[in-house]
């Protein structure tokens, strides 16, 4: 299985600093490492809420993953934290093209 976390940067219309970016993604990332999977991907670029673009990050973690409700409690805490209206999470059984299994 796999986890795929997908975080925005915007606080409603507006990019939160820098640095608050960084430490949301490094927040996320442990949260995915801690309780879903060891981390595969964390990814950048971007994203679409309601119609506007903003920056974005995926961060992926793969492995046994059973039970999504820590990650989904931690995940909640970092939203509030950092101002999110919505923090994307898909659980899902990746399939692997062309490597044979």
């Amino acid at each position: 299985m796999s986890v795929y976390v997908s975080i925005g940067r915007n606080i409603g219309s507006e990019q939160m600093s820098a640095e608050a970016w960084r430490d949301f993604r490094r927040d996320v990332v442990d949260a995915v490492e801690a309780y879903a999977a060891p981390l595969v991907s964390e990814t950048d670029g971007v994203g679409w809420w309601e119609g506007k673009s903003e920056a974005t990050a995926v961060i992926v973690g793969a492995g046994e993953y059973l039970d999504h409700g820590p990650l989904a409690a931690r995940l909640e805490v970092l939203r509030k934290r950092y101002g999110q209206e919505a923090i994307a999470v898909a659980v899902a059984e990746p399939i692997f093209l062309g490597s044979g299994a």
